[in-house]
């Protein structure tokens, strides 16, 4: 029995994590729209798509 409400939990746990990985996927996304007019932004645009791309990356890897 503790084992199964155990595995619930670790469950719960991930889903949380995979959640938290998604909204900083949006962030990333919302940042790049609102900063896509400016050219003094590409600094920018160009580490939140990296910080995007490596969050993607650990999004795939916790769905194995």
């Amino acid at each position: 029995m503790n084992l199964i409400k155990t595995h619930s939990l670790l469950d719960i746990e991930l889903l949380d994590v995979r959640n938290a990985i998604r909204d900083a996927i949006d962030y990333c996304n919302e940042t790049v729209t609102r900063c896509k007019d400016n050219p003094e932004s590409e600094s920018l645009i160009v580490h939140m798509n990296d910080k995007k791309a490596n969050l993607e990356s650990a999004l795939t890897k916790l769905n194995y």
